[in-house]
C-alpha cells in the first residue's frame, strides 16, 4: 500500500523521528503525533515493513509492504 502527498519534503532529522509516538511537526493543539506510530505498530505486528521517501518539490511517499495470504474456500484454520 502506498500513500503520497505533494507537499514539502521532510528533512532527514524529521524522517529519523517520524514513527516516534507523540512526535509531531504540528503546532501545539493541532495534533497528537500518534498517526504514523500507530500505523508502524500495525505494519510490524502484521510482519510487514516500511519504506519512506521525501524529495523537494515532490512530497513524501510512504510504502507499506504486507506478507501475502492465500485463502482456500472451505479451509479451516
Amino acid at each position: 500500500m502506498t500513500v503520497s502527498d505533494n507537499g514539502g519534503e521532510m528533512s532527514n532529522s524529521r524522517l529519523a523521528r517520524v514513527f516516534e509516538p507523540f512526535y509531531t511537526t504540528k503546532e501545539v493543539g493541532k495534533g497528537s503525533g500518534l498517526g504514523l506510530s500507530m500505523v508502524y505498530g500495525f505494519v510490524k505486528q502484521s510482519a510487514g515493513r516500511f519504506e519512506i521517501f521525501s524529495e523537494p518539490k515532490k512530497g513524501t511517499t510512504v510504502k507499506m509492504y504486507f506478507p501475502r495470504f492465500f485463502w482456500q474456500a472451505g479451509a479451516r484454520n
